[in-house]
């Protein structure tokens, strides 16, 4: 009747379970072995072995694990507890009632198949994560790494494995396997026999290698079985080695990359790449992106030398792939390519194209990809010409017009250094590129010091100015000018850009009018200086309009300067008319100022009396010889110390005429380095 699973449930309901544990009293051996066998059927049954954990009927089972009892109880024991664990609501009622050490004392006994049922309980407990800390507490690490040691029997290997496998999935249990010494056990499994133990154990590999102390386990010798599980045939673990390998380069410092290098592990990541399978594919794409992630030169140039370039681009250009592995494949290019040789070799691979096509067509994970690592390629000039051939610019723009943080910082970070190129600043503009530099600039977000710089340097150019203008540039200068936010390099640069927009300006005068460009060109380089000034541009908000060159007779009457002027001002009240009102107001000032020191100058000059009048001057309006501005000390763009006997205005006034003479303005040359990684 035992054996016949329709009744088992109604013998329990009539009290069968009371009735074997007093036959197992018994001093018969017979009638303790039918007892025993009775109650491992009952045990057996799916809705009995519920009712007896729920009615805390364990007590015979835990009692007949001892050593003291018979091979038949034992073995009945083990295999009510494998049982037991097959059901969820059983395992915490199981620690409630102290089962745990009753099945770790099973598991060390001698008995093969005692040990393979207790095995199976433990295994079968540890997927219950919330009770993996309990597990730890009963010393289940200590016997997992003894029996993991010197049992060589499949089915029990296979337990531990999955068991340690389950195990690692938190990080307190994962200091605590390290702590007990627990690597060497798992590496023992990882060589088994079995196809089923070695991917359990590759598994667990795979998740201590997220442990946080990493150094520990590369100490322990962990990165060579890893190297030599990436070679086996199967599919599964490969997939996990390469995973635990970008586990140990993620969050580490770039020693530790370069150990997983020195070690040999690019080689099989790059034939991974090759491997036709995406999983696989997926899992060498994260592995290598977690290598050349850094500052480190090393990884990046293993990358290149074993071919891993190539190997990114086949799988970026294989677009029915899975969107993950192509964002994973870009993504990792990008990290490549912060290395000079590895733009390079990207470039030759005709790699821009099909990033650029990603950017076009993807998702928008697949667009910051793409930005990142295009943005790494505009940091070198000679690939600007590749840039603009295979349409970067344009797809560069489109990142720009989003609203995404992350796309813009990349498109801003590029645009800046696209910028410096004097023959592309014009095809920038009329691409559209000036809308959202001014747009990024209204706001206070992550893109907003590229973007200035951007604007900056697409400024320099003559032709771009009544673009600027039009886009709301001038407003965006004075913006960036007059903020407290910014730094002051990019404050004394908006300022001089302000400037040169004046001083480009008046180039279109006709030969008629060189005493007044003279005048205006002295006017700019003053406006330049005092514009980077924040105390003093944050002081005429409230100030009223005047006319450009007020302070003279001729500011009134109509000439061709004065029609040049209109249209300037046109354009600024255009954008904004109080905008309008604070460069006038900063222009008449610096012309009184211009005039006021040129007349003490020249009195210096001719020897009158008012040498000391004239030192006061000019330490009131911050020339004192050998000395710089504050903005001038921070930036040192192009900026010589003058030697204490040489008169400043003269200079300035040279500076004056050889700048009215010049068709061309020296543009700067800012230093940009890529944003941090997100």
């Amino acid at each position: 009747m035992r054996s016949n699973e329709d009744v088992h449930l109604p013998l329990h309901k009539q009290g069968t379970l009371t009735l074997l544990v007093h036959l197992t009293k018994n001093e018969n051996e017979i009638t303790q072995k039918y007892a025993a066998m009775g109650l491992r059927f009952l045990a057996s049954d799916p809705e009995v072995r519920i009712l007896i954990v729920a009615n805390k009927q364990l007590e015979i089972f835990i009692e007949c694990s001892k050593p003291e009892y018979s091979l038949e109880y034992r073995r009945m024991a083990a295999a009510s507890f494998a049982s037991f664990t097959l059901h969820e609501a059983n395992k915490p009622l199981l620690i409630q009632q102290g089962a745990i050490p009753a099945i770790l004392s099973l598991f060390i006994q001698d008995d093969l198949a005692i040990q393979r049922d207790a095995a199976f309980a433990i295994s079968n407990i540890t997927d219950s994560g919330e009770l993996q800390a309990d597990l730890v507490r009963e010393g289940v690490l200590l016997i997992l790494k003894e029996m993991s040691l010197r049992i060589d029997d499949v089915r029990v290997q296979r337990d531990l494995s999955r068991a340690y496998a389950n195990l690692a999935q938190t990080e307190d249990t994962r200091q605590a396997m390290l702590q007990v010494q627990s690597l060497p056990a798992i590496l023992n499994l990882a060589k088994s026999l079995d196809s089923a133990s070695q991917r359990y154990s590759t598994l667990a590999l795979c998740n201590l290698c997220a442990c946080e102390i990493k150094d520990t386990l590369i100490d322990q010798g962990v990165l060579r079985p890893l190297i030599f599980l990436m070679r086996f045939p199967d599919q599964e673990i490969q997939r996990y080695s390469s995973l635990a390998v970008a586990g140990l380069a993620l969050g580490t410092g770039n020693h530790n990359k370069v150990r997983i290098v020195q070690e040999g592990a690019m080689r099989p990541l790059v034939d991974l790449l090759r491997f036709p399978d995406e999983e696989v594919q997926l899992s060498s794409c994260l592995a290598v992106n977690a290598i050349t992630l850094g500052v480190e030169v090393m990884p990046k140039a293993s990358c290149l030398t074993e071919g891993g370039i190539e190997a990114l681009l086949e799988i970026a250009r294989r677009e029915h792939y899975s969107r993950n592995i192509l964002n994973a494949a870009v993504y990792c290019l990008g990290s490549v390519c912060e290395q000079d040789d590895c733009k390079l070799r990207f470039v030759e691979q005709h790699g821009i194209q099909t990033v650029v096509r990603h950017i076009t067509i993807g998702d928008m994970e697949m667009k910051r990809a793409g930005g990142y690592c295009i943005s790494t390629i505009c940091e070198q000039i000679e690939f600007h010409g590749d840039l603009d051939r295979e349409g970067a610019l344009q797809a560069i723009i489109s990142l720009a017009l989003l609203e995404d943080i992350e796309c813009q910082e990349y498109a801003a970070f590029s645009l800046a250094h696209l910028s410096s190129n004097r023959d592309l600043q014009v095809k920038l503009v009329n691409l559209g590129a000036v809308r959202p530099l001014v747009t990024m600039l209204s706001s206070d977000a992550e893109p907003k010091h590229y973007a200035g710089l951007a604007l900056l340097k697409l400024a320099d150019n003559f032709e771009n100015h009544l673009k600027i203008a039009e886009e709301g540039g001038i407003q965006a200068l004075l913006r960036l000018g007059r903020t407290r936010t910014t730094d002051e390099q990019l404050q004394y640069k908006a300022s001089l850009t302000l400037g040169q927009l004046a001083s480009n300006a008046v180039k279109l005068l006709p030969s008629n009018a060189q005493g007044k460009t003279a005048n205006i060109a002295a006017l700019s380089h003053a406006t330049m200086e005092n514009l980077g000034k924040t105390d003093t541009l944050h002081g005429t908000g409230s100030q009223s309009m005047k006319l450009l060159g007020s302070s003279g007779k001729d500011a009134t009457k109509p000439s061709s300067s004065s029609r040049v002027t209109e249209r300037l001002r046109a354009q600024i009240n255009a954008q904004k008319k109080v905008a309008s009102d604070q460069t006038i107001d900063f222009l008449d000032k610096s012309l009184e100022k211009t005039q006021q020191e040129r007349m003490l100058n020249e009195r210096a000059a001719m020897g009158d009396t008012s040498n000391m009048m004239l030192s006061r001057s000019m330490d009131a309006t911050g020339f004192l010889s050998g000395q710089q501005t504050v903005t001038q000390a921070a930036l040192q763009i192009g900026t010589q110390p003058l030697a204490p006997s040489t008169p400043v205005l003269p200079k300035l006034q040279r500076e004056e005429r050889e700048r009215d003479n010049s068709n061309d303005l020296t543009p700067l040359h800012p230093t940009f380095r890529l944003p941090a990684n997100k």
